[in-house]
């Protein structure tokens, strides 16, 4: 990786190598977090163009060992914290 990147364009770098349109939103989330944390990001926001389910959310903290928590009514804009 090009030397002086910050963690976030490292993050959107790589993130942009393992993300698919051929999985699920849940999967590409968690694949991110992972990302995030391998970067040493401890909190990501998160805005999306719609609301994850609730049982979305609880895998995606499951899996990627973070707590989501939402920031907007809609539930679009969501802050995941790495555990």
């Amino acid at each position: 990786m090009p030397h002086g990147m910050t963690d976030s364009e490292k993050l959107q770098l790589q993130a942009l190598k393992v993300l698919s349109t051929n999985i699920s939103d849940t999967n590409n989330l968690i694949r991110l977090l992972r990302l995030a944390r391998a970067e040493h990001i401890d909190e990501l926001m998160i805005k999306l163009p719609y609301a994850l389910e609730e049982l979305q959310l609880v895998e995606i903290e499951s899996k990627a060992a973070c707590k989501m928590i939402k920031l907007d009514d809609e539930g679009e804009v969501l802050r995941a914290h790495m555990l």
